[in-house]
């Protein structure tokens, strides 16, 4: 089954052609984006929208049964790999009406698994809780949200390498700055043995990660970054800020 960054890839090669495409999803065939919105606006299916943090982005969709795919789009061309078709459609792809329609439908609420993350020892186990008093002897590259946040770092430095130089020595520079300076928060929050100066550097490096997520979305939104890569380092964004999250709840005792 396709992935959503794959079927984004296919909605943007078909451009303006008046088709559209169609994924298998178990009995179901479901389109997404413009082919959603062309078909609910020919047949009248109710649309579901739903943010999906693989992709940073709202994603609408409509779907039907496989026994109804004959009825709905009989010229539909089936591809190599038997779990997507294309089919010819009479409507041309109108960006401002699909944007429109989309921004129309509300968000579905959706429980999203919770991706997992590193058990947080109890003092019980191993004697101390990492995001409690920070014993001395505990490493600050060790923490998890410093782990992660280093991981987004690793990953996005090869990336900015390829960059077009108006945005290498622009947006790239200031995505390591930003990355950087999040580490350098983390460490001296965990140096701080005063609440509120350890709440303050957690604030910081909260701006600092803020800060990264926007400059990746720039880049990928002027084509610099690829969906793929967009995806990979806004997931590891994501638990970065959830470890950062942890860490803030314990300190505040909330």
């Amino acid at each position: 089954m396709a992935t959503i960054a794959e079927i984004l890839i296919r909605e943007k090669q078909v451009g303006n052609l008046q088709k559209v495409v169609m994924f298998k999803e178990g009995k179901f065939w479901k389109a997404y984006e413009m082919s959603a919105f062309l078909l609910a606006k020919r047949y009248g299916f109710r649309p579901t929208k739903r943010m999906v943090k693989a992709v940073g982005q709202e994603i609408i969709s409509i779907g039907f049964p496989d026994a109804q795919l004959a009825k709905y789009l009989p010229n539909a061309v089936m591809m190599d790999n038997s779990t997507e078709i294309h089919a010819d459609v009479r409507d041309a792809r109108d960006e401002r009406a699909f944007l429109d329609w989309k921004q129309g439908v509300p968000v579905k609420e959706k429980k999203e698994p919770i991706q997992p993350v590193e058990k947080i020892p109890k003092p019980d186990e191993l004697k101390f809780d990492p995001y409690a008093e920070l014993p001395r002897n505990y490493y600050c590259d060790e923490l998890p949200v410093f782990r992660h946040t280093a991981m987004v770092l690793e990953y996005i430095q090869p990336q900015l390498h390829h960059l077009d130089r108006d945005y290498r020595y622009s947006i790239g520079s200031d995505i390591t700055h930003s990355l950087i300076s999040a580490e350098r928060n983390i460490m001296r929050a965990w140096r701080s043995r005063d609440r509120i100066e350890r709440m303050n550097y957690i604030d910081r490096t909260e701006e600092c990660l803020l800060d990264t997520k926007l400059y990746i979305r720039l880049l990928h939104e002027v084509k610099q970054l690829t969906v793929k890569q967009f995806a990979v380092v806004s997931e590891k964004l994501v638990l970065a800020e959830r470890h950062l999250a942890n860490w803030k709840k314990n300190t505040t005792g909330e």
